[in-house]
């Protein structure tokens, strides 16, 4: 789902993709052969962080490429041990990521170039099935929806106009009785299993991404910048309300709340 809407402060529409993505990953433009060596399109002067130039030929591919998945063995894929050209060997690399995050991890993946050409955007996602069975697998704690209080016949405690929801470990056989997944969930739970199978600060290293981060939501986004401009007029103190505490909690997680 793609829109056009306005940037605050900016006065113009850009374009809203930000729907079904979790984690993005930044790869810079590999060039198109050995003729092209030592160059890439990305300056070191550009935003993204990405590098200037490709790695050198990678003496020892097969120990370096270990250090960037951390299960399996990669050397069949390989071929013969030795020498590889830096423009082969990150070649290699992506197609190995690609296969990791789709078929081991489960995620989503899609991609676009960006407007001047110099990188290109993963898009990393989990659709609800599998954030239910990572949540279930990692332990992962979460709210008690308010079906399950009805059920047991009580109100969602209230205190200080705040909701004090319990917690516990989310289980897909009462997944019903825990709210639904918030973005950040799915970015920590998305983050959790590309971690268990990939090294990121090995991925960047070795020049396969520039960087990557968690994807931002437009509409969140909004609703934070609303409420921070709003708690002055709110509060003669300028002291955020329990609604604008949930916005935070929605956007930063639990700890920055």
């Amino acid at each position: 789902v793609v829109s056009r809407a306005p940037l605050p402060g900016v006065g113009c529409k850009a374009k809203i993709d930000d729907f079904d993505v979790s984690i993005v990953l930044v790869l810079p433009i590999i060039p198109p052969g050995p003729s092209a060596r030592g160059q890439t399109k990305c300056r070191d002067d550009e935003p993204d962080g990405s590098s200037s130039v490709l790695l050198p030929d990678v003496e020892d591919p097969r120990s370096a490429a270990r250090r960037i998945f951390l299960h399996g063995s990669v050397s069949e894929d390989l071929g013969e041990p030795g020498m590889v050209l830096g423009e082969a060997y990150q070649e290699f690399l992506r197609t190995q990521l690609e296969r990791v995050i789709v078929q081991t991890c489960g995620l989503s993946l899609s991609s676009f170039e960006s407007i001047d050409g110099d990188v290109v955007f993963w898009k990393i996602a989990a659709d609800a099935a599998r954030l239910e069975e990572l949540a279930e697998r990692f332990h992962y704690i979460m709210p008690f929806s308010t079906k399950a209080y009805e059920e047991v016949g009580i109100s969602v405690p209230i205190v200080h106009n705040v909701e004090m929801r319990a917690h516990s470990k989310f289980t897909r056989r009462h997944a019903a009785d825990f709210q639904e997944f918030r973005s950040m969930d799915a970015i920590r739970l998305v983050t959790l299993e590309l971690l268990q199978h990939l090294n990121l600060n090995e991925l960047r290293s070795q020049g396969v991404i520039a960087r990557w981060f968690p994807a931002v939501k437009y509409d969140e986004i909004m609703t934070l910048t609303e409420a921070l401009v709003a708690w002055p007029y709110k509060s003669r103190l300028g002291i955020p309300g329990a609604r604008d505490v949930d916005h935070f909690r929605t956007y930063f997680g639990e700890e920055v709340a």
